[in-house]
């Protein structure tokens, strides 16, 4: 597999060489793939998020709300009282 250049600037260069020096990476390569797949896992997570909005908004209106009747039902859920 061929290899990627980039230009990344003085910033992310000085960055890159803190994390090489601290010994958190091996290598520039191997931080390049470890930030890759938290970005991967991160976008993941984005999509399931979404989809999870469009059924919430597709299964249509919950009606109104009762504030009272909600707090009784966690209380009962938890077990505690309001005295």
């Amino acid at each position: 597999m061929a290899g990627t250049s980039v230009t990344l600037g003085p910033h992310w260069d000085d960055f890159i060489g803190l994390m090489l020096k601290e010994g958190r990476y091996g290598s520039t390569s191997e931080l390049i793939r470890a930030s890759l797949r938290l970005m991967e896992e991160q976008e993941g997570a984005r999509a399931r998020l979404r989809v999870a909005l469009m059924e919430g908004l597709q299964s249509g209106d919950a009606g109104p709300l009762d504030m009272a009747e909600i707090k009784k039902a966690a209380r009962v859920r938890l077990g505690t009282t309001n005295d």
